[in-house]
């Protein structure tokens, strides 16, 4: 009996050594010490991206948040800044869409219309009542538009943590099958 505690505590501890890097690796993307926050990147251009979720401050306190990246934790009310690096972006009005995506198609959930954000800061408020995928859209009016999308995920597990666990726990599996037919 003692050698299948000592198996499965070799396991577990296979496990921990697996997956912790990873979930230390997903913290870091959201690591509010980094100098940029969210850095977005679609062909040879780039945005910057914060997302703090607004919570309720308690009677005579203050709330601490770090901010968010493209993945966020739950559904509710969000605070989200675009920082538009590229000054071309700042040049001309742009006219900002939050989408839901799904297998059917987009749906529309805000449209704010045109505007110049000439001080580089597209600063915006959403609700996301269910999880899902989502993308901010921003286009500018000229003609022929420039399109800028942000994939954002809403209260969805990250399939990254997700496959290094399976594989964690795949390895084990294997490792103790493996110690147990050598014993044998």
């Amino acid at each position: 009996m003692s050698e299948i505690w000592e198996r499965l505590r070799f396991a577990c501890l296979i496990i921990l050594i697996v997956a912790a890097p990873a979930r230390a690796q997903l913290m870091l993307h959201n690591d509010a010490s980094q100098s940029v926050d969210c850095m977005i990147r679609a062909g040879d251009r780039t945005m910057g991206l914060s997302v703090f979720q607004v919570l309720p401050i308690p009677a005579g306190g203050a709330v601490s948040a770090k901010p968010l990246c493209d993945h966020l934790p739950e559904v509710g009310a969000y605070a989200l800044t675009i920082d538009l690096i590229e000054p071309a972006w700042r040049e001309q009005p742009l006219a900002v869409r939050l989408v839901r995506e799904s297998d059917g198609g987009e749906t529309v959930l805000q449209d704010w219309s045109a505007r110049y954000y000439s001080n580089g800061s597209v600063i915006l408020q959403a609700t996301f009542a269910e999880p899902g995928r989502y993308a901010l859209s921003l286009e500018t009016v000229a003609r022929p538009p420039q399109v800028f999308r942000i994939p954002l995920h809403v209260a969805q597990p990250s399939w990254r943590f997700a496959a290094l666990l399976l594989v964690a726990i795949l390895g084990a599996t294997g490792l103790h099958f493996w110690h147990k037919r050598r014993s044998s």
